[in-house]
């Protein structure tokens, strides 16, 4: 409910004045690229060993530790992207919200890992692993996205907010397109197709993330509209964001 309370759109009748201009640390952009890529090698890695696992426990614990390391990786990508993030006002995150924005993320990375590791590999079953891997990251973005806490009014470009929840899904099919391509011939190049795998899901996620944002608008709030909550500070982006 207080996602969808917080998902509000621009139009052109907004009455909010000029928005605030940001613009973004890109040494932050490439180590949340980074972050991202590596969660998701990890996180396939875990797929032959769903695959081959003699037991249906060993089989849940590799598909625990696949949907936690991609999860972390999609969370842990998403709050380096914020850290990139500048507004000249202070910026703080709820807690709460903050700690359960990763549910998502391990959800949609477990539903992912467990098609493409204990299904028959078809068509439909790829656009379904990667479609319900874009909607999970992009539940986590806007989940994460209200969390923040500040000073202002937040709205979203609608063209880009559509755009945004495309691409992470058509490029999520993508990687597991290609990750499955190999590995469905055991000894053929599935090294190399991990790999790149790897790279377009964090294309995937980094890409619907700073989309998302380049939807973001964001306005001076009326006196007196500031909510004030139980949060939890980034020292340092409250003070890059301040200045």
């Amino acid at each position: 409910m207080h996602l969808l309370v917080h998902l509000k759109f621009l139009t052109t009748d907004h009455g909010l004045g000029e928005p605030f201009t940001a613009s973004y640390d890109w040494w932050f952009i490439l180590l949340s690229y980074l972050v991202i890529s590596l969660a998701a090698f990890t996180g396939v890695k875990t797929v032959p060993l769903l695959r081959t696992a003699d037991s249906p426990m060993a089989q849940a614990a590799w598909l625990a530790l696949g949907s936690v390391a991609l999860g972390c990786g999609i969370w842990g990508m998403h709050f380096i992207g914020m850290l990139a993030y500048r507004i000249p006002i202070p910026v703080s995150y709820d807690l709460g919200i903050t700690a359960f924005s990763f549910m998502p993320a391990a959800a949609a990375s477990g539903v992912m890992l467990f098609v493409i590791g204990r299904m028959t590999l078809v068509r439909t079953t790829v656009i379904a692993a990667g479609g319900i891997f874009g909607i999970g990251v992009a539940v986590m973005h806007f989940t994460g996205m209200a969390a923040m806490q500040m000073n202002a009014v937040m709205l979203y470009r609608p063209d880009l907010f559509a755009v945004s929840i495309i691409s992470v899904m058509g490029l999520a099919i993508l990687a597991v397109a290609v990750f499955t391509l190999d590995h469905t011939q055991p000894g053929k190049r599935t090294k190399l197709s991990t790999a790149i795998s790897a790279m377009i899901f964090g294309a995937a996620v980094s890409g619907m993330h700073y989309t998302a944002m380049a939807a973001v608008v964001t306005f001076p709030a009326a006196s007196g509209q500031a909510v004030q909550v139980a949060a939890l500070t980034n020292t340092k982006l409250r003070s890059r964001s301040a200045r």
